[in-house]
């Protein structure tokens, strides 16, 4: 993801949630009920980035509408349980602490 005037822009084949509580960073799209009812909440692709005044905005791959900066959450992170690999760097701090393990 890049920053083009302070607002993220999405590579194509990123994963992102669609959302209805819109921001006003970057407004482009306007939204009607049949978007709002069938894909705020949704996971959706990005299938092509366009740009409107140097405000991005997403064609997805899973419907025919266009969606702005303002009707996304952000990228959805995906987890492979059979990544053997581990994750470096990464800290839990002290939530973990208040755990022991037992051996029976």
């Amino acid at each position: 993801m890049r920053f083009i005037n302070g607002l993220p822009v999405y590579a194509v084949g990123t994963k992102v949630r669609l959302v209805k509580n819109r921001k006003h960073s970057g407004v482009v799209v306007g939204v009607n009920l049949n978007m709002e009812s069938n894909w705020f909440g949704s996971v959706v692709t990005i299938k092509a980035v366009h740009f409107d005044n140097q405000q991005p905005f997403y064609d997805v791959e899973e419907n025919d509408w266009v969606w702005d900066d303002s009707l996304i959450e952000g990228v959805e992170i995906a987890f492979c349980e059979e990544d053997d690999e581990e994750i470096e760097g990464a800290s839990f701090g002290k939530f973990f602490s208040g755990y022991a393990i037992r051996h029976n």
